[in-house]
């Protein structure tokens, strides 16, 4: 195997790692908040959650570099654009949302929220330094993370 084909199924795996774990939070999240079991979709796997996972372990050298202030605004700005660029394509492809925050209080079209604001700049900040680290190395991923 050539060493490019071998880094591109290592990220392959953070992707997948990433997109069941982020399922896993997501459903439980929402199953606490709802007070019952409330997946956002029957497979146990959001690729959302896998692209997300890449850009965080892909952030320039200067983020890791920051303190937890400014990584967490970096996050919560970047995801949040994320999740309202993911929002209005996956509403557009679908024709139907896979997520609605219009009864949010400062809700952008209802693809994103103050409120994912904070959990995307905390979730971020707590994944980029205690969870991707550990599992980039064991995947064998160098990057910028902590």
């Amino acid at each position: 195997m050539t060493p490019a084909a071998g880094f591109v199924l290592r990220l392959g795996g953070l992707f997948l790692v990433a997109s069941v774990v982020g399922w896993g939070v997501d459903t439980a999240l929402r199953s606490i908040r709802r007070r019952r079991w409330a997946p956002i979709r029957p497979v146990p796997f959001s690729p959302l959650y896998g692209l997300a996972s890449l850009g965080l372990w892909a952030m320039p050298a200067p983020v890791a570099h920051a303190g937890w202030v400014v990584q967490f605004l970096v996050f919560a700005v970047a995801i949040c654009t994320f999740e309202y660029a993911a929002g209005r394509a996956i509403a557009a492809v679908r024709g139907a949302r896979m997520w609605d925050y219009t009864d949010r209080y400062l809700h952008l079209h209802g693809h994103t929220d103050l409120f994912h604001f904070f959990l995307w700049g905390a979730l971020g900040v707590a994944a980029y330094r205690w969870a991707l680290p550990p599992l980039a190395m064991s995947l064998g991923l160098s990057g910028h993370v902590q």
